[in-house]
């Protein structure tokens, strides 16, 4: 946690900061040019813009093991890329959640093994997501600086958590396994009787599959050809039954959506 700070947890896991004075990031947090490291290195949403613990994912997802987690830090590099795209469109107030999700409903539930096990990047990581959060409704310009800084702090997390192992397709294929599954279950609570109610978790599950591809890229030429093939395909119509309808088009299903992310599921497990 952040030092000379007490962290007290409000309602449901939203965390202030008191104590101390202000929150201040790093310097290399707030500068310009701030880099994100080439696990999440795609630009905003569409290019648009282990162990121990009884900590839980986004919405109660045990976290058990580093693929949970890492699937956790990129569901939370999902809600930026969303945000990115969302400022960069002029549209502040709809990019508003997805500054404050990260640090509002998934680092409270992944902290403690994070600050167990690496201490700095968990302090890191608190301060930046921190800042992203206090930069909502905010200069979009400003905000947009912040949730790079951020990304890249997660991104940073995330290779202190996995390192190499990122690149290797059997364990990146149980990171993808669980992103996938948070995925699913955010675009079911967004669509109700083939409708989008909650355009909010819609966004999500976007992000989270931009994320996804992400990784999927980095391991994809490691991949048998017949796995690589069946898991480009389904990336492909996830992407197009998440995109917005259109006149002459329905609102996917959240049965399709699942059956999608099944069959991709039953495709890594190949590579485990």
């Amino acid at each position: 946690m952040i030092r000379g700070r007490r962290r007290i947890w409000i309602g449901l896991s939203t965390a202030v900061l008191v104590g101390g004075g202000t929150v201040a990031p790093p310097g290399h947090l707030t500068g310009p040019g701030v880099g994100v490291p080439p696990a999440l290195a795609s630009g905003g949403e569409g290019g648009e813009g282990g162990e121990g613990g009884e900590a839980r994912g986004e919405r109660g997802i045990a976290v058990a093991d580093d693929a949970t987690l890492a699937a956790a830090l990129l569901a939370m590099d999902g809600h930026l890329r969303v945000a990115l795209r969302l400022l960069a469109a002029g549209a502040g107030d709809a990019a508003r959640p997805h500054l404050q999700h990260p640090l509002e409903t998934v680092f409270p539930r992944i902290h403690g093994p994070l600050e167990t096990r690496f201490r700095a990047a968990e302090e890191e990581l608190e301060a930046a997501l921190a800042v992203v959060h206090a930069a909502a409704g905010e200069d979009a310009t400003v905000a947009r600086r912040r949730a790079e800084a951020a990304r890249a702090a997660i991104g940073r997390t995330l290779e202190a958590l996995v390192g190499d192992r990122l690149r290797d397709p059997a364990f990146t294929a149980r990171v993808l396994d669980r992103l996938l599954a948070r995925l699913a279950a955010e675009y079911g609570e967004a669509v109700t009787e083939g409708r989008v109610t909650n355009g909010e978790d819609q966004e999500a599950a976007r992000g989270m599959l931009r994320s996804a591809e992400t990784l999927w890229r980095r391991v994809a030429a490691s991949a048998p050809e017949a796995v690589r093939g069946e898991i480009d395909g389904i990336l492909a119509e996830l992407s197009k039954g998440l995109a917005a309808p259109g006149p002459s088009t329905e609102t996917a299903s959240p049965a399709k959506i699942q059956a999608l992310v099944s069959r991709a599921r039953l495709a890594l497990s190949d590579l485990r």
